[in-house]
């Protein structure tokens, strides 16, 4: 089956980026991971929800669904938020869980009555998660992840923080941590903050 080796993440991000180009992208690999009420699996025959591959899944499929699909998807999700505005998805980190979730609904903020609300509050939580240098985790890929989602809702001293940091740790020779997936997390951080990576 195609895909069927690969992370939700990866299917969904794949799909993502092809609807973001115009181009006809499947998602049938990744909704054929769908947890009855519970998330997405992060691959086939795995039984435990992923907040990282809901928020890709939605990423991917609120830009395809009709009307009344996207309505009950976000319905849907709504019933996963928690009071304090998160989504843990029964992740043991709260915060990234509720990033991830929050990045898959932010192209669908305009406009959105329910996605403005879940997002008014999970970014709510996420802010209140900062610490007093106004990062995540005490953890470079928690932050890039988390800056990511908020940054559509940030302000001038979030982003300043989180370039500050992101260029002080970068290694010598150019990655983040010595990780590809690290890396690719402040990259795209960096970009967001205002920051264009240099050659």
């Amino acid at each position: 089956v195609a895909g069927a080796d690969e992370a939700s993440e990866t299917l969904g991000c794949g799909a993502y980026l092809r609807r973001q180009l115009g181009l006809p992208a499947s998602l049938q690999p990744i909704l054929d991971r769908y947890l009855l009420s519970r998330g997405f699996a992060a691959y086939d025959g795995l039984a435990v929800p992923s907040a990282t591959d809901l928020g890709w899944a939605l990423a991917a499929q609120l830009g395809a669904a009709g009307a009344a699909e996207k309505a009950q998807t976000l319905a849907w999700v709504q019933t996963l938020q928690r009071a304090d505005g998160s989504f843990d998805m029964g992740v043991a980190n709260k915060v990234w869980g509720t990033a991830q979730v929050l990045r898959g609904l932010n192209d669908h903020f305009a406009g959105n009555a329910a996605v403005a609300a879940m997002a008014a509050q999970a970014l709510q939580y996420l802010l209140s998660q900062r610490d007093a240098q106004g990062l995540w985790l005490n953890d470079t890929a928690a932050t890039a992840a988390v800056f990511e989602a908020v940054q559509p809702y940030s302000d001038a001293s979030t982003r300043a923080a989180v370039q500050a940091h992101l260029l002080s740790v970068q290694q010598p020779d150019g990655s983040w941590a010595s990780d590809p997936y690290v890396t690719a997390l402040a990259l795209r951080a960096l970009f967001l903050s205002g920051q264009p990576p240099s050659a």
